[in-house]
């Protein structure tokens, strides 16, 4: 047994050769007697097993790799299917096909030196996000590439986040260290060893007190890291030390390079342990940070300083653009927005007219908002922030394909993923960003309040004026027409809280159904969405899909399918579809594409379709099409124009034609209808308006005067009160209480005017019971002025003959 340790030792020690350290790593291994030959050949047969391993993962030199750069993240924006992949695997890479930024080249920098005979300790600086854990496995990658010299090189990487105090952090870094030595040499030595460098810390003059003097000769906790050292030397193996989180472990925060006595207490032992590790031999150390501030002593124990950059305009660029033409392509959507809406970001995937473009705002203006493009680079500045961001946008439209603006939502993606902060402030004031729900005051104040706190929360400008040229974009560029399923609208849809809430939505509340629609040539479907006033409003929406002729054409189909109805079943008094057509009109009149003479032809059709069936729908269409308020485009022209007139003659003139000496058909085209409905027909609205109800109504009313009062004897129920709306007059008088009531008044003269006498509508009239009419204040009237005519009048008996004598 001795001669076989004997020979072991002596085999060993052949394989490792002289080494300063092998004496010191004999005694640390525990060679004391009889157990100590026992632990010494335990030992041995561990690193004699470690030689065979180290010689069975031996692989041939690798050929050269190609070192061309990834320039603009070129596998990322090859293909939607490759970058979809990216942005739904969260593990940091591991090979060098999978960097997508350029960072390999750093990271062979960094393996050069780690593979230096005396490797010089390095920091890795970058923004949060920037890559750094992804370096770290490009530079695993590098060193495995970089010859047999780079074998018995080994990265440890500890992540500080995870520790709560300063001694479990301290404990864990040498921990970790001590673990990778153990998988290299079986070695009982270490045991421990955490413990007891803290113990020697504790032991050399307060809990921390000592060990945030680094610099002079190593206090005794330092020697305890030799032990490591002697026994990595003696092995030929070198071990990195890759440290990351340190300012996340600190809580350090703000831009101050003042650090406070908390962060201080947490700081230096990390900080004294770091320097004693450099100071060995075989250990290099590599800080992974997010800056060099003083106050982590980086110049001290980094000689080297890598900075992970910003993704590029051009690499954030081209993979936008990529994303965004994949998302487009991989559902079978229409977009209502206009293409002007795009063009910004259309130019994403052309690098010549982004450089021509940036050109020209240099030129115009070096501090202005910046375009989209230049805001993307800006928010979107590193790996992290612009994978989060698409991986967020992905989701959203994957569960609503075509139910939301794309670029108001990868936009907003962008800025809650990038700037949480600020989107949690839009939410704040976004009434105030789509200008609803103020007066003009107070939407000035509201966005001065916007800007002031926008201002608080960002106070880097140029980060500030990229999220301005976002909320221009989303909130402030667009009309509801041009960009109808955008962030600012609320018509049919709230889609600031659908992008929120990110709803299944049944079909029925699906845009791409209506736009399917509006977009075919079924004319019958677009009017019964127009009659549903759930989706009428969505057609509204998406009416600029609609040429102007279409629209013109559905006037008649919807009159025809509303002539059927009764107009009592319809919700205050508005026939189903026709206020969304109406102003669909409207618009298309403000903006000159809707010729008056147009109009006037559509609206002599549908007269001439309702008149026969419903008059109250004929009246309708005047009241709106012909002599809408005076705060409402005129569409068939202002000031009393000939097609006005000319419109209004034409509905007289059918009326008279369609039912004198027709009472039966007067009196079916009135059922149901409202009260005003025989007063609009006779004067027509813009009379009634005015109160200039003098005279006849027009030349043949004669003719139709008989045939209401003929329509009245025979059909009291539909005719009488459209009768005492044209006979009686409200007025307003205030009571006892002081509260405004409404009163009804026969009008003698009126009945004279348009029947020929009081009496010939009192006779209609008395034949009938007024319980018939309850509560229905101008019918009671003309019953009451029934009731005073059958009094006898002073002086008179009850037959009429005088009482005198």
């Amino acid at each position: 047994m001795l001669a076989l340790v004997l020979g072991t030792v002596t085999a060993v020690r052949g394989s490792l050769g002289a080494s300063p350290g092998y004496s010191r790593v004999l005694t640390n291994v525990g060679i004391v007697g009889a157990s100590g030959v026992v632990v010494l050949f335990l030992a041995s047969m561990a690193v004699v097993a470690w030689l065979g391993r180290a010689r069975r993962t031996a692989s041939p030199d690798p050929t050269p790799e190609d070192v061309s750069d990834l320039s603009a993240a070129g596998s990322l924006h090859d293909s939607f299917e490759r970058l979809t992949i990216w942005l739904t695997d969260d593990a940091p890479i591991v090979r060098n096909q999978d960097d997508a930024f350029g960072h390999r080249r750093i990271a062979r920098r960094i393996a050069s030196r780690l593979v230096e005979e005396r490797p010089p300790s390095q920091a890795v600086v970058g923004k949060f996000g920037a890559g750094k854990t992804s370096l770290h496995a490009l530079v695993v990658a590098a060193l495995e590439t970089s010859g047999p010299h780079a074998r018995h090189v080994h990265v440890v990487r500890i992540e500080l986040w995870p520790f709560e105090t300063p001694r479990a952090a301290v404990e864990g870094v040498i921990r970790a260290v001590v673990n990778q030595v153990s998988r290299e040499v079986n070695v009982v030595a270490l045991r421990g060893l955490p413990e007891s460098y803290v113990d020697a810390m504790s032991a050399a003059g307060g809990i921390w007190s000592t060990i945030a003097r680094v610099q002079g000769t190593p206090t005794s906790p330092l020697k305890a890291l030799e032990r490591i050292d002697d026994i990595a030397t003696a092995i030929g193996h070198r071990f990195v030390v890759w440290v990351e989180d340190l300012e996340r472990f600190a809580g350090c925060g703000g831009d101050s390079v003042r650090e406070s006595p908390e962060e201080a207490e947490r700081l230096n032992p990390i900080r004294a342990l770091l320097y004693g590790l450099d100071r060995l031999k075989s250990v290099t150390v590599v800080t992974a940070t997010t800056s060099l501030g003083v106050r982590f002593d980086l110049e001290k124990i980094a000689r080297y300083v890598e900075t992970l950059p910003e993704l590029a305009d051009h690499q954030v660029a081209r993979v936008v653009a990529t994303f965004r033409n994949g998302c487009r392509e991989r559902y079978d959507v229409i977009d209502p927005a206009e293409a002007r809406v795009r063009k910004e970001l259309d130019a994403l995937g052309d690098q010549q007219q982004l450089k021509i473009q940036r050109a020209i705002r240099q030129l115009k203006m070096a501090k202005g908002v910046p375009s989209l493009p230049d805001a993307l680079a800006t928010l979107c500045s590193t790996p992290r922030a612009l994978k989060q961001a698409l991986r967020a946008a992905l989701d959203t439209w994957s569960r609503l394909p075509g139910e939301i603006d794309f670029d108001d939502l990868l936009l907003m993606s962008i800025l809650r993923e990038a700037q949480p902060d600020v989107f949690a402030l839009v939410g704040q004031h976004v009434d105030a960003l789509r200008g609803r729900g103020f007066s003009a005051d107070d939407a000035r104040s509201a966005r001065e309040a916007w800007d002031a706190a926008l201002k608080r929360v960002t106070p880097d400008d140029r980060t500030r004026r990229a999220i301005v040229a976002v909320i221009k974009f989303v909130f402030d560029d667009y009309s509801g027409e041009i960009k109808p399923q955008g962030l600012k609208q609320s018509g049919h849809v709230e889609y600031w809280e659908r992008f929120l809430s990110v709803p299944i939505l049944p079909e029925v509340e699906k845009d791409q159904n209506v736009l399917r629609v509006v977009r075919a040539d079924d004319d019958g479907e677009l009017v019964r969405l127009l009659e549903d006033g759930g989706r009428s409003g969505a057609v509204e929406s998406f009416a600029r899909l609609l040429s102007t002729d279409r629209l013109r054409r559905l006037l008649v189909p919807l009159i025809r399918r509303r002539c059927a109805e009764n107009p009592a079943d319809w919700g205050e008094g508005n026939p189903p579809g026709m206020i969304p057509l109406w102003r669909m009109w409207l618009r298309r009149s403000e903006r000159g594409e809707l010729a008056p003479s147009a109009v006037l032809e559509g609206v002599r059709q549908a007269l001439a379709e309702s008149v026969p069936r419903q008059l109250y729908l004929a009246v309708w269409i005047e009241d709106y099409f012909v002599f809408p308020s005076d705060t409402v485009h005129h569409m068939l022209g202002t000031g009393g124009t000939s097609l006005a007139s000319e419109c209004k003659q034409y509905l007289r003139d059918l009326i008279v034609t369609t039912y004198a000496e027709k009472p039966d058909a007067l009196a079916d085209a009135v059922v149901g209808a409202p009260v005003p409905t025989l007063l609009w027909a006779c004067w027509g609205i813009d009379r009634v308006r005015a109160g200039t109800m003098a005279g006849l109504p027009f030349a043949s009313w004669p003719r139709l005067a008989a045939t209401i009062l003929d329509a009245a004897r025979r059909r009291p129920v539909d005719l009488l009160p459209q009768i005492a709306g044209l006979v009686s007059h409200e007025s307003v008088v205030v009571a006892r209480s002081g509260e405004p009531t409404r009163r009804y008044d026969f009008d003698a003269a009126a009945a004279a005017n348009l029947f020929g006498s009081p009496d010939a509508v009192l006779d209609v009239f008395e034949l009938q019971s007024p319980s018939q009419w309850p509560g229905i204040g101008h019918v009671e009237a003309v019953f009451k002025a029934v009731q005073q005519r059958r009094r006898p009048r002073p002086g008179e008996s009850d037959s009429g003959e005088s009482l005198a004598m």
